[in-house]
């Protein structure tokens, strides 16, 4: 073998090395993720139990301020608990997933509307959506996804009832799936910015959320081998766009990340 080609075979060895080291380390924080979220929730159930029994017996027959800090510390536990949940589903995405098979969207898109039936109501909201199309992937993550960034138009809307809207276009080697919303809007200072964890636009005093919803979007849509942005403008709404390639039969190299 000539000098190039022991040069490009240990090339090749190093990144097969690199890639396998990845994979370990990938599964490695997946299972911290995991483990360390669901060991938070022992002790936070006994930090809310205790504080509930503070608020029945004493809120109300103390000041003021009392009654704040039971009130404050009552919410913040529930946020805590929203945010273990939501680590427990990223930390999911990847190592209880099964095999890719044919998802009807539609489907996944009513199944969303189904989890969302209490906001959808209180908000008065209309969420509509065209033919979508079928496609390979894990049908339980496809709903995640549209619960996600549907629950999310309803989240951040604007003064008017919610529209919201999730097409479909075809295109060469993928589809584009858009939901569309009349809500608050997004600066698009912060366009890259909401995709990473804990990332906020709007702070929790205003609008509750643990900034993990949109990362899992992401997490998951990377997994089915597309990509995920957001096009909108400060008060003008705003339409998540993501894609999903075109196949026909199993994914290539899926990343099941199971552990044994």
């Amino acid at each position: 073998m000539s000098h190039s080609g022991d040069h490009c075979q240990q090339l090749y060895d190093q990144l097969e090395a690199s890639n396998r080291a990845l994979k370990a380390s990938n599964l490695e924080l997946q299972q911290f993720a995991y483990v360390a979220s669901h060991d938070l929730q022992a002790p936070l159930r006994h930090i809310s139990g205790f504080v509930e029994l503070l608020a029945r017996r004493y809120q109300g027959k103390t000041d003021e301020k009392a009654d704040l800090w039971i009130g404050e510390t009552l919410k913040s536990v529930e946020l805590m608990r929203s945010m273990i949940a939501d680590l427990l589903e990223y930390s999911r995405v990847d190592s209880q997933a099964g095999d890719p098979v044919p998802v009807d969207l539609n489907s996944a898109f009513e199944a969303s509307l189904l989890r969302l039936k209490a906001p959808i109501s209180e908000n008065q909201a209309s969420v509509t959506s065209e033919s979508l199309p079928t496609l390979m992937g894990d049908p339980a993550q496809f709903t995640q996804l549209l619960h996600n960034l549907i629950g999310n138009a309803l989240k951040y809307r604007g003064p008017a009832p919610p529209e919201i809207k999730v097409t479909a276009e075809k295109g060469e080697r993928e589809w584009t799936i858009s939901v569309s919303d009349n809500g608050i809007g997004i600066d698009p200072a912060y366009h890259r910015t909401i995709f990473l964890m804990f990332e906020r636009v709007y702070s929790s005093s205003k609008l509750p959320g643990t900034g993990i919803g949109l990362t899992l979007c992401q997490r998951i849509v990377q997994r089915h081998g597309g990509r995920i942005w957001v096009e909108s403008e400060k008060d003008e709404g705003a339409t998540f766009k993501f894609t999903l390639p075109i196949h026909s039969g199993p994914l290539p190299h899926w990343p099941t990340g199971k552990s044994t």
